[in-house]
């Protein structure tokens, strides 16, 4: 269909991952539409028939989304191993779907539970099996751009979450979000599953029309490629990380040390993006701001800073390929912990000194905005991707799925626990404890992640091995 528009090699990627990352859109609507919701369910004029909702109730309202994400990245990790990259990420469409359908319908907050873990699943299949199928798709000197479209519509979904339960009817924002999903439904499976993943599975012709498509090149085998195609899929078919494999996974598999180091860069981005406290602070933006002695409108302020956050995840897309991973990453970490840092100073200042903070509201709004767009930057916008990197392709559906499990649960725990933790020791405290994490991995990144930046698998697995590729 495409080939008949003469789309570029680069544009065609980008097209398939801006598509792909629909999903991801999905994501951050569900995650920023509990910002301006929940202190509407706890208000007297609530929209729920049985009225208003506990403390309690909003915080596993705002959590259980992370536990469905955990199982979902279970289920749907094995299934990206089994079935694709492709349909799983597609499969994970149908919880979301229901989820919206039982929030349309809701009548109590056991509906709200039961839609939340719904959605969870769906953004569990997005986390795993996304950031695999778009660095599969991609080549070397894209695959930095591609990756960094994944927080960039997770911002665009916290914005439009927001303004949707700020400025809808509780009962219409559903409506609006099926229509997203229903032009993911019908676009996305024209695309092709990866070549990569084709590859192990010995589908050789059937790999060779999916790079064709991806790169322009028309798909009737007996036409020849380009030479930088040709080349291309050569290299991809003798790589050590896919030829002559078995399917099934060894402890043989994990000895290389290449292989021991990329688990464990993973391990640490990946826990990052929980660790920071991106998300206890996308989901109760409103709240904290108010609590830090704001008197700006609390819908308003937290758009304002989703905007910030997009800001961050456009600039990511620009810097990623032009700086390297590297860069970036430190000088995310490093940012992010100055400004959560100043925000928690002025909960201290104003709970310990009883400053009225009020009178520069502008300022809490300043500091958790540029924390949230300088993490946007690189701290959530590079792991997934770095990840996708640096693992061998055999072990990335296992290792990002055991990863994604963790990071579920930390959430969860984070996410559900964090008013209570903030009540009994100030706002401060897990402020300055993200601050302590952000320099934590700016020094890890310095001293153990290499620059992957335009390399092919090999030459990163080279990289960790502590050899240069001559």
């Amino acid at each position: 269909m495409f080939t008949a528009f003469r789309i570029s090699s680069t544009y065609r990627q980008y097209m398939v991952a801006f598509i792909a990352n629909f999903s991801t859109l999905l994501y951050g609507i569900s995650v920023g539409w509990v910002s301006p919701t929940v202190p509407k369910l706890m208000s007297v004029d609530t929209p729920l028939p049985i009225g208003p909702i506990t403390v309690e109730q909003a915080s596993l309202i705002s959590a259980l989304l992370y536990i469905g994400g955990l199982v979902g990245s279970l289920s749907f990790g094995w299934l990206a191993g089994r079935i694709g990259r492709k349909w799983a990420l597609f499969c994970g469409t149908v919880p979301h779907i229901f989820a919206h359908l039982l929030i349309i319908f809701a009548k109590s907050f056991a509906f709200l539970y039961v839609s939340r873990i719904l959605s969870g699943l769906g953004c569990g299949a997005t986390f795993v099996a996304l950031p695999i199928y778009v660095s599969e798709i991609s080549e070397d000197r894209l695959r930095g751009i591609m990756g960094a479209i994944f927080c960039n519509m997770v911002s665009m979904g916290l914005v439009i979450g927001r303004a949707l339960g700020s400025y809808l009817d509780f009962y219409v924002v559903p409506y609006a979000v099926l229509v997203v999903l229903a032009i993911f439904v019908i676009v996305f499976p024209m695309f092709p599953e990866t070549p990569q993943y084709l590859l192990l599975k010995q589908r050789d012709d059937i790999a060779e029309k999916s790079l064709r498509f991806l790169r322009g090149v028309s798909r009737d085998l007996k036409v020849p490629m380009p030479v930088a195609v040709q080349d291309e899929f050569n290299a991809l078919k003798s790589s050590p990380t896919l030829s002559n494999q078995s399917l099934s996974i060894s402890l043989a598999d994990f000895r290389p040390l290449a292989t021991r180091r990329a688990i464990l860069i993973s391990l640490v981005l990946i826990s990052g993006r929980s660790l920071c406290g991106v998300l206890p602070l996308d989901n109760y933006t409103a709240s904290i701001l108010v609590e830090s002695g704001s008197n700006w409108s609390p819908d308003i302020s937290a758009i304002i800073v989703g905007i910030f956050e997009l800001v961050g995840s456009n600039l990511a897309i620009f810097f990623i390929d032009r700086n390297g991973r590297r860069v970036i990453l430190i000088a995310s970490s490093l940012g992010g912990a100055l400004f959560i840092t100043l925000l928690g100073s002025i909960f201290f200042a104003k709970s310990y000194f009883n400053v009225d903070t009020s009178s520069f509201s502008w300022l809490s709004i300043l500091a958790l905005g540029g924390f949230m767009t300088l993490a946007a930057i690189g701290m959530v916008a590079i792991p997934l991707s770095v990840s996708a990197e640096v693992l061998p392709p055999k072990l990335r559906s296992l290792v990002c799925t055991t990863f994604m499990l963790l990071y579920w649960a930390m959430t969860f725990a984070i996410v559900n626990f964090f008013l209570t933790f903030s009540n009994i020791v100030g706002m401060y405290t897990p402020m300055w404890l993200f601050a302590c994490w952000c320099l934590f991995e700016m020094t890890f990144v310095y001293f153990i992640l290499p620059e992957t930046k335009g390399k092919s698998f090999d030459e990163v697995a080279l990289e960790l091995e502590g050899k240069r590729n001559k």
